[in-house]
């Protein structure tokens, strides 16, 4: 007999699935490495598509903000506040 004919293919659970088959089941968790814009859109739609007992997101990135660098001319100005720039991550 051919032994990788008989060998069984891993059993992939979707987080659904494994918080059907047992309460206390923990989340998936998703890493995220990096803090842009689209990193940020996509942890955003995570948390709003998936519920908590399913998925766990972590987010890291070297700074606790995100910059929007075309903003840094008129902050250096003075015609806008640095919070216009600059939005927090957590």
């Amino acid at each position: 007999m051919n032994s990788v004919a008989s060998a069984e293919s891993p059993k992939v659970s979707t987080p659904t699935q494994r918080a059907a088959t047992s309460e206390k089941a923990s989340p998936m968790r998703v890493v995220i490495v990096g803090g842009g814009f689209a990193v940020v859109q996509c942890a955003k739609t995570l948390c709003k598509t998936l519920r908590p007992a399913e998925c766990e997101i972590l987010l890291f990135n070297r700074e606790n903000h995100m910059v929007f660098h075309p903003l840094l001319a008129d902050v250096a100005g003075a015609s806008i506040n640095v919070d216009a720039a600059a939005a927090p991550l957590r």
